[in-house]
């Protein structure tokens, strides 16, 4: 079991919390990004960190993953570069999961645990991306629009408490041992069938 129970996750998040709290850094946003591709909006991210130190420059983004991609974002003051770390680690001190892709977006399993932490999502619109999220975070109309990001960014960091707890009951929409589950039901009824 990936996350042990939902009372460990809790006690992460708290723990995660409490250590932004004795930092003062519990009134900025953090936004967290796991993984950075071309595919997952490498030249909107530099397009957006750079307009945003601008225009709002309490916001910070902690990257997560490794790679060239990742050390190109690392040149903005607005970001941090964490490597490769465990999901817990990575939701334990966030305020908002940020997740985009440009032309094909597979079902967003990371959404879904970011909703295991009451962790709402900012998404864009293609793929299954907004069914992922669900009423759990909030959908950019237009993520190469910067205003509009930065819009959905805002919006999302604002509602993040009410829209974490929407987050949290999507996440349990598509518990992947519940599908797998449902799976060999449906295999064996077809197979007795025979």
């Amino acid at each position: 079991r990936r996350f042990e129970s939902i009372e460990n996750i809790e006690k992460i998040r708290k723990t995660g919390l409490e250590k932004r709290k004795e930092t003062n850094s519990l009134s900025s946003p953090h936004f967290t990004i796991i993984g950075i591709t071309p595919e997952k909006g490498l030249r909107t991210y530099h397009k957006l960190f750079p307009y945003l130190s601008k225009r709002w420059p309490e916001a910070h983004f902690h990257i997560y993953g490794s790679g060239s991609y990742v050390e190109e974002l690392g040149r903005y003051r607005n970001t941090t570069l964490h490597g490769h770390v465990s999901v817990e680690h990575a939701f334990a001190e966030t305020d908002v999961h940020v997740l985009i892709v440009e032309s094909t977006g597979s079902w967003g399993r990371v959404i879904n645990e970011a909703g295991l932490f009451s962790i709402p999502t900012v998404t864009c619109s293609i793929g299954s991306q907004p069914e992922a999220v669900g009423d759990g975070g909030v959908i950019i109309p237009n993520h190469h629009n910067l205003l509009s990001f930065e819009e959905s960014l805002r919006k999302c960091w604002n509602e993040r408490h009410q829209l974490g707890k929407l987050a949290l009951q999507h996440s349990e929409v598509t518990d992947h041992r519940r599908s797998v589950s449902i799976f060999r039901s449906l295999l064996e009824d077809i197979v007795s069938e025979m």
